[in-house]
């Protein structure tokens, strides 16, 4: 078990296109591709300049492709293809894109531009593109009083980017920028990576046209 202490903060900005809100479809495939440096590669824009490992360690790459999978296959009623980190889809073209919601607010993101994306000769149904991923640990010491030691306690943060695209009609189903936070009692272990994954995997399912599970029932 790992100390979990306080509240734990999340900031999401979601938005679903209205065909898709409502819908809870079951049976379904869904690949995942992170589109982080080391996996795709992106056209060079303003705003990529900086290299996604210099915020991402070797570590933090580690855990979010082993478990980000599990995560949403454990939550979901759907097939989950990947994290796959030999798999490089060579038919996927990016185009970056400024995503609009009804209300206006954008979100700076690349979006496929290219035919239906195929993975190892199958075809998905669905596909969930992840970017601009980060972790963020911190440590803060709390004194006890005039004189007196410090607790040193923890935090660590977590956001990305994620577009789930619809791989058959080749057009955008939902898009958002998560954000957690957690504060903890020891130095993040990875029972604390999995804990934001696992939120991350199930705020994403919520705001999708797929069925998921809440405490192991499924939700349509």
């Amino acid at each position: 078990m790992f100390g979990i202490f306080g509240c734990q903060i999340s900031s999401n900005f979601q938005f679903i296109a209205p065909q898709y809100n409502g819908k809870r479809e079951i049976g379904r495939t869904l690949l995942i591709i992170p589109l982080l440096n080391d996996f795709v590669e992106k056209p060079s824009t303003s705003s990529n300049k900086e290299e996604q490992s210099s915020i991402l360690s070797e570590q933090d790459l580690l855990y979010f492709y082993n478990y980000i999978s599990p995560a949403l296959s454990e939550q979901s009623v759907s097939e989950v293809w990947g994290v796959d980190t030999q798999f490089k889809p060579k038919n996927l073209r990016l185009k970056p894109k400024t995503l609009k919601t009804d209300d206006e607010k954008g979100l700076e993101m690349f979006v496929p531009d290219s035919s239906v994306i195929d993975y190892k000769g199958k075809v998905p149904d669905y596909v969930l593109l992840f970017q601009d991923l980060f972790f963020k640990k911190a440590l803060y010491e709390e004194r006890n009083g005039l004189g007196k030691s410090s607790d040193k306690k923890y935090t660590l943060e977590a956001g990305l980017k994620y577009m789930i695209w619809d791989n058959k009609k080749c057009q955008i189903v939902a898009f958002g920028k998560l954000f957690q936070r957690v504060n903890l009692f020891t130095y993040p272990s990875k029972q604390a990576y999995i804990f934001i994954i696992d939120q991350f995997a199930a705020t994403i399912l919520k705001h999708s046209p797929l069925a998921y599970k809440i405490n192991g029932s499924s939700v349509f």
